[in-house]
């Protein structure tokens, strides 16, 4: 046989895996997890004696049932081979979970309720304007609540993050599972807040607030609720839970640029499976951007530039005399000046002009912002949950802006010191 009737993984003496395409690497992934989980099931079902010389002489027929490798059991089978078809179907690196839901691999009738929260993108006080021509937009937050797990989804392009992620959260087990556009992966407690933000290893806690006292009250427990709350914001469990104590459920919550307000309770009934907080039972119709854009280019064009100042001795009046009538305004300019952004940084950015958000940008992202009347416009940018990412200040548009420093130097917009701390008092 001739070089060139080899196998194209032999002729370059590369590993298969590194000629494979991409949907055969990632069922080797998920195989090679499935094969472990097997051979330590095995491993555990083997006696762990070593035979003596009397027994190894025995006939095969008279060898006892010890002796012989016994099959995986059903639990690692379908482990592996859920791990596999989510592989295949998403073709993103899905981890394993820090600990394996079996307790809920059944398609056992659980009752669940669906809460449905209208969340509302609040621009802060720094970037905000008197009087916005537009609104800013808004998304929703799907949660399933059970017993012991609960599922949240966050709906709509109002979100920093992948429209369709999701979260899965277990009562016995701090920290959550995401799904999101890159793939599955277990977060520790806290991380959430810092996924987030954008940056899932910068650990930061965030004040939350929670109205629970006209709640409505349901057969189910509400805490798990606020423990998502909790890991949101990257704050202790033990603290946030009693907010939802006695089956109250939040009628509304807020933290950084959002505010909530519960709108629906559905309860429904959901096989016991489609509770599983770890990496089996992948999400669908997850979308991501690297912009997620916020205000439609036709409406760019009705944001009304900042008036420019007034030239020098134009508002010089004599005594006796009549004001000095203003020239004709000069014909309306066409609507095709251009915002060029650039986010740099490591953390997600909401651009904001004249008081309306414009859109998210992710880590690195550049994007250009088409559709303004040319002329002086006001333009910031903030973080998730609130920080300043660029001052606000006034910028003629056609223009470019540069998102500056990292979150850890960035102030705290919206949340003023309380009047009774220390450092308020000075």
């Amino acid at each position: 046989m001739s070089k060139a009737d080899l196998p194209l993984h032999a002729r370059t003496r590369r590993p298969w895996h590194a000629t494979a395409p991409a949907y055969a690497r990632a069922f080797a992934g998920a195989a090679r997890v499935a094969w472990l989980l097997a051979l330590t099931a095995a491993a555990l079902g083997c006696n762990e004696t070593s035979r003596s010389p009397a027994q190894a002489s025995r006939p095969a027929a008279e060898s006892p049932a010890d002796d012989v490798l016994q099959p995986p059991p059903q639990w690692a089978v379908q482990v592996g081979r859920a791990l596999a078809d989510t592989q295949l179907r998403s073709g993103r690196r899905v981890e394993p979970a820090s600990m394996h839901d079996r307790g809920y691999d059944s398609q056992e009738p659980v009752p669940v309720r669906r809460l449905v929260y209208r969340v509302k993108l609040e621009v802060p006080p720094g970037l905000r304007a008197s009087h916005p021509p537009l609104l800013p937009s808004s998304g929703e937050l799907h949660l399933d609540v059970g017993l012991e797990r609960l599922r949240a989804r966050f709906v709509g392009q109002g979100w920093p993050v992948d429209d369709g992620s999701e979260v899965r959260l277990r009562s016995d087990l701090p920290g959550v599972y995401v799904f999101d556009a890159k793939g599955g992966r277990p977060l520790a407690p806290g991380q959430l807040a810092g996924w987030f933000q954008g940056e899932e290893a910068e650990r930061r806690r965030f004040p939350l607030r929670v109205r629970r006292d006209t709640g409505p009250t349901l057969d189910g427990p509400s805490e798990l609720v606020c423990a998502l709350l909790a890991e949101w914001t990257d704050q202790p469990r033990a603290e946030i839970v009693p907010r939802c104590s006695d089956g109250a459920l939040p009628p509304s919550f807020g933290f950084g640029l959002w505010s909530a307000e519960l709108t629906a309770i559905v309860p429904m009934t959901m096989l016991r499976f489609q509770l599983r907080a770890d990496a089996v039972d992948l999400p669908r119709g997850v979308t991501t951007s690297p912009v997620r854009g916020l205000l439609d280019p036709r409406d760019a064009a009705r944001l009304p530039p900042t008036p420019p100042p007034p030239p020098p001795g134009s508002k010089s009046k004599s005594k006796g005399k009549k004001p000095v009538v203003e020239p004709a305004p000069s014909p309306p300019l066409a609507a095709n000046a251009v915002l060029r952004v650039d986010n740099p940084t490591s953390a997600r950015a909401l651009v904001v002009v004249q008081g309306v958000p414009v859109a998210w940008l992710k880590p690195g992202a550049v994007a250009e912002f088409g559709g303004f009347v040319p002329g002086r416009y006001r333009v910031g940018a903030a973080r998730p949950f609130g920080q300043s990412a660029v001052s606000p200040s006034v910028m003629e548009i056609p223009g470019e802006i540069t998102l500056g420093h990292p979150v850890a130097e960035e102030p705290q917009l919206e949340t003023p010191l309380p009047t009774d701390s220390p450092e308020a008092a000075r």
